[in-house]
């Protein structure tokens, strides 16, 4: 019988269906990108050790995770491993980073990393196989990976120039792919030879980077580990090829893929959050419309527990269809949010997609369970009405009279923000964002006498407008405050966390703009412009030179590299401190450790404290601090000088060379001359000060952008929820159509008064959630503000109007089927019908 009715209502229940497939589809699609990432990065690990039986390494980490880095090692080391027992063959590797010129001149672009190495004939121990040419034979020979190959036009007998940092003119004798892949992900590959990578990579002829190994046939690789540590010198380290590759991969799956993962589950939370609001209100309204159906039921014997597990099973049954018809999307969903990543500038490099049994099975379960628990208040309440009371009453919608619920509700938001906002004001993250959410649970509560409330205040407008159509909706609105506030409660959530987010970037652009501008006191910036460099750095012979052209006061070149600070692995800035003073407001002092108030803070030193530094070669410094400044992005949190830091790691590149022109120079000469030497290394980005800082904002805006794309899906579920809660209310108020048609109303009045309805309600939901969106963007941003972080509260009341104009039109569009449907009713067949 249930599936019979279900059957008989199924026209009505299609709007439930497709917030049920759009959430769990959405979520389906994220399940599907997680396990792509994590079986490309174990692929990719795989890859690169299969045949490595274990890695010989400098015992001496700066950091750990998958951006491990370590120091070289003595090439002596070699000879030491191919001697001990069980060694089939141990190859060494110089390991670096080198961008390719393609044939026309310009750098080769790409998505990842510049990788540099060395070319290891045992293909045991090499997880790269040439497929065009040779392998390099001298110092001025490379392989190079076949993605960059064809992007570059350069085939075998290539004359071309990489920069390994320093300009380096090569031979291209092979091409290879990794794994059967043109590319190893997104990141280029250039081999050396092994003299010609510890030449150009490593500036040290008597160190490498690590030693692979190959052991015997029947050689244990614990055994091989054992024999090998036995005999290393202090300082060096071996470990086993399998054990590496776990290594490898935990430290991805515990570092980025983690981050990754919990930033695609959250907005498959909102997703299914918003998905519930509109299941919940579909099936409360279907629900209500079969009050004398089950009244009928329990008169003839039903009891009410079986009236209740009637409705559960119903919900259950559509929670089914819906998650199994959104699994059967998910593939192309996570193809589809592979491609927007890529779009928005940030591309996964991924090959296909893998979606596996264990996500189409959680997808399907949770879609099942959101639907039942979306449902399951209005299956009691309905079980629980009495069967006389169905049979006579006229349903009429109280719940904005309803005193219990305006004072819970009223409590709730009002203890929701003071947390949120005495959570701002102690920088308390937890505090802010669990308040945060008692705030929206306390107006979604509140809803029904808000929106009674709103639709008040919109009848004095209107009235005296003397907009008849919107009045009558007004009155509609009026009649039934809990169907729209549920509608308009799920466009709400979508519309405040874009609201919420774009107040966020919002203050971080202007914080960085305010302090990076008044921070940074130079002229022009030189740096490697974009995925050209590949975030790997240029010549430090660029700062040199262009400290050389006359007009130029101060070349700062300023790199980035690894060291452990107080016991953890930090990224620094390594710059030299009196030329970074010039260019910024940062005056730490030669030999002195300058660090960002909010790290300060965090450990509670000062000017003055003295910090223990380890760098790569294993030594450890204890340096002053002679400087705090406010946290800015291209500092970072800690600046060693230049000369302290080479003392430990000789092959520093830079990532930007900051110049301040000097007094009375033609800074357009000066302009001219630095872009020529730029263009020497590769075509080098040279910006002036205006254009530097805007481009340091960019930077977040990508982020933002990915942010709109992931919550657009739930707002689409909430337009799509106002669109079948309007289509529901057209098919109750069948004879109430009719009459109005037949005392002299006509299509286009019918139409309009619909469309008044959704812009009502569209209304309702739109301005609440950007006015709760730019309460949470702002206690956000206090938080981060209070705890040190300096940002800057803003609104971009432009882009938040837009916002609401976008929204409510959307409610406009969402409006307009159901309201070509009721002024197609026939009048005399919608007064006939029951």
């Amino acid at each position: 019988m249930t599936l019979r009715g279900l059957w008989f209502r199924r026209r009505r229940l299609v709007g439930l269906l497709v917030a049920v497939f759009l959430g769990v589809a959405f979520l389906a699609g994220i399940l599907g990108l997680s396990a792509t990432m994590t079986d490309a990065i174990n692929t990719t690990y795989q890859t690169a050790n299969r045949g490595v039986d274990a890695i010989v390494r400098s015992a001496t980490e700066v950091a750990s995770g998958a951006d491990e880095i370590r120091g070289p090692i003595p090439v002596s080391v070699l000879d030491t491993v191919r001697s001990a027992p069980g060694v089939a063959d141990a190859q060494a590797e110089a390991k670096g980073a080198a961008t390719i010129t393609g044939a026309d001149g310009n750098l080769v672009a790409g998505l990842g990393p510049r990788d540099a190495g060395t070319w290891i004939a045992d293909a045991a121990l090499n997880p790269w196989r040439i497929v065009a040419g040779s392998a390099p034979r001298g110092p001025a020979d490379i392989v190079i990976d076949k993605a960059s190959a064809t992007a570059g036009h350069l085939t075998p007998g290539s004359t071309t120039t990489v920069y390994a940092p320093d300009p380096v003119r090569v031979t291209v004798t092979g091409i290879a792919t990794y794994g059967g892949q043109d590319a190893n992900g997104g990141s280029s590959y250039v081999a050396f030879t092994l003299a010609g990578a510890q030449r150009n990579l490593l500036d040290d002829p008597g160190a490498v980077s690590d030693i692979v190994v190959r052991a015997d046939t029947g050689v244990a690789e614990a055994s091989l580990v054992a024999a090998i540590r036995a005999a290393l010198p202090h300082g060096v380290e071996v470990i086993g090829g399998r054990q590496a590759t776990r290594d490898q991969v935990a430290a991805v799956e515990d570092g980025f893929l983690r981050f990754f993962k919990a930033f695609l589950d959250i907005f498959a939370g909102i997703a299914l959050l918003v998905a519930a609001l509109s299941i919940h209100n579909t099936f409360s309204i279907v629900a209500a419309g079969r009050a004398r159906e089950l009244a009928l039921l329990r008169v003839l014997g039903a009891r009410r527990s079986q009236a209740l597990r009637g409705l559960v099973l119903e919900a259950a049954v559509l929670g089914l269809v819906g998650s199994v018809a959104g699994v059967t999307a998910g593939y192309g969903m996570a193809a589809g949010l592979k491609g927007a990543f890529a779009g928005l500038g940030l591309p996964l490099p991924l090959h296909g997609v893998v979606f596996t049994l264990a996500d189409a099975l959680i997808g399907v379960g949770v879609g099942v369970v959101v639907t039942i628990v979306a449902t399951l208040s209005t299956a009691v309440r309905v079980s629980r009405t009495p069967p006389l009371a169905a049979l006579t009453a006229v349903a009429v919608d109280t719940s904005a009279a309803s005193r219990a619920r305006s004072v819970a509700g009223l409590a709730v938001t009002a203890v929701g923000a003071a947390g949120t906002a005495f959570g701002a004001a102690g920088s308390s993250d937890v505090v802010t964002g669990v308040a945060a959410v008692a705030t929206l649970a306390g107006l979604i509560i509140l809803g029904p006498a808000t929106c009674a409330w709103a639709a008040r205040v919109a009848g004095r407008f209107l009235r005296g407008a003397n907009l008849v159509n919107a009045r009558i909706a007004q009155r509609n609105v009026l009649r039934s405050p809990a169907r729209v506030a549920s509608a308009g409660a799920a466009l709400m959530v979508g519309v405040a966390l874009v609201a919420m987010f774009a107040v966020i970037g919002a203050s971080i652009s202007a914080s960085t703009t305010g302090t990076l501008g008044a921070m940074f006191t130079g002229d022009l910036v030189v740096s490697g412009g974009g995925s050209e460099y590949g975030n790997s750095g240029f010549s430090p012979q660029v700062a040199t030179r262009v400290a050389a052209v006359p007009g130029v006061g101060t070349a700062a070149g300023v790199g980035t590299g690894q060291a452990r600070i107080a016991g953890a692995a930090q990224t620094v800035t390594v710059a030299d401190p009196v030329a970074l003073a010039r260019a910024f407001t940062v005056a730490a002092g030669a030999g002195r450790l300058a660090v960002s108030r909010t790290v300060a803070e965090k450990h509670g030193w000062h000017t003055g404290s003295r910090v223990d530094v380890t760098f790569i070669d294993g030594r450890t410094e204890t340096l002053p601090i002679g400087a705090l400044y406010r946290p800015t992005a291209p500092l970072g949190d800690y600046i060693v000088p230049a000369d302290v830091w080479s003392a430990h790691n000789p092959r520093q590149l830079v990532s930007a060379v900051y110049v301040v022109t000097a007094p009375g120079a033609d800074t357009g000469a000066v302009r001219a001359a630095v872009t020529s030497i730029a263009r020497g290394y590769g075509g080098l980005a040279v910006a002036g000060r205006e254009r530097f800082v805007a481009d340091t904002v960019a930077g977040a805006s990508t982020l933002l952008n990915v942010v709109y794309v992931m919550l657009a899906l739930a707002v689409v579920i909430a337009i799509l929820g106002i669109a079948n809660t309007l289509a529901l209310a057209v098919a109750e108020r069948y004879r109430e159509i009719g009459l109005l048609r037949a005392v002299g109303a006509g299509r286009t009045q019918v139409r309009r008064i619909i469309r008044w309805e959704a812009l009502l309600t569209a209304a309702l939901g739109t301005v609440s959630g950007a006015v709760l969106g730019v309460f949470f963007g702002w206690a956000l941003s206090s938080t981060t503000s209070n705890s040190g972080g300096g940002e800057v509260f803003a609104v971009p009341w432009v882009r938040i109007v837009l916002i609401v104009l976008i929204g409510v039109l959307a409610g406009l569009v969402a409006g307009s089927r159901p309201a070509r449907r009721a002024a197609r009713l026939d009048p005399l067949v919608a007064i006939a019908s029951q």
